[in-house]
């Protein structure tokens, strides 16, 4: 984080664990490698005192001063959560020896609130990512409010034995090769929230760290939708 004038550099790389070994990518929507965020402040901003905080994958930073809103931002507390169809997160799919693992870019939310549903073959990861700052925004990029997206696996991945982990604003599942028993019934994963000295989720199931099992919702057959 750097300040020039009025002007505030965000920069630095996340890294990608897992393109190491024989992983094999069916689906890349998150970004890894540099990034960088550069913003023009307004005068009234005391940039010198800027406060910085990070927590579940989200950075904030706290600059005093306040000055006068643009005309075309209102100066109300409307909401994002209000929408009714759920935004889809990011996700990155691809196989290991061991199995597939899906990773999920959930940053801002608490691992005991994210619920994923087996049945079937299908994944249904979904909850809620609450705004606590509902003052008019300058920019607003980040998607707030109920999310949620479902996958169909193939048959050859057994989503009985699927384990969950929570790091640093990244939900990773592990799901292991082998064939999967029929059954209609739902199921639930209980992510389990990894110690914040871990290095990534990659190296947790890397190092076979112990994680949740799954544990039966009920034994109707419902929709997931």
């Amino acid at each position: 984080i750097t300040v020039e004038g009025r002007r505030l550099r965000l920069s630095g790389t996340r890294r990608d664990h897992c393109r190491v070994g024989k992983a094999s990518f069916l689906m890349t929507q998150i970004n890894y490698g540099p990034f960088e965020s550069v913003l023009e402040l307004a005068p009234g901003f005391n940039l010198s005192m800027t406060k910085a905080a990070y927590l579940n994958g989200f950075l904030r930073l706290d600059i005093p001063g306040v000055p006068p809103l643009p005309r075309d931002v209102p100066h109300s507390s409307v909401g994002r959560e209000g929408s009714v169809r759920p935004w889809v997160p990011n996700t990155d799919a691809y196989t290991t020896d061991s199995g597939l693992v899906i990773k999920v870019e959930l940053a801002g939310v608490r691992s005991d609130t994210i619920e994923i549903i087996c049945e079937a073959n299908r994944l249904q990861i979904s909850g809620t990512r609450p705004d606590d700052c509902q003052l008019a925004k300058l920019v607003k990029e980040i998607n707030y409010g109920p999310y949620k997206t479902v996958m169909e696996l193939p048959s050859n991945y057994d989503l009985n034995r699927a384990k969950a982990a929570y790091l640093n604003g990244f939900l990773r599942i592990d799901i292991p090769e082998g064939p999967s028993a029929p059954s209609l019934r739902r199921r639930a994963v209980q992510p389990v929230e990894v110690d914040t000295n871990e290095v990534a989720l990659d190296y947790v199931a890397m190092n076979n760290r112990a994680l949740p099992g799954i544990h039966v919702l009920n034994t109707g057959y419902g929709d997931l939708g």
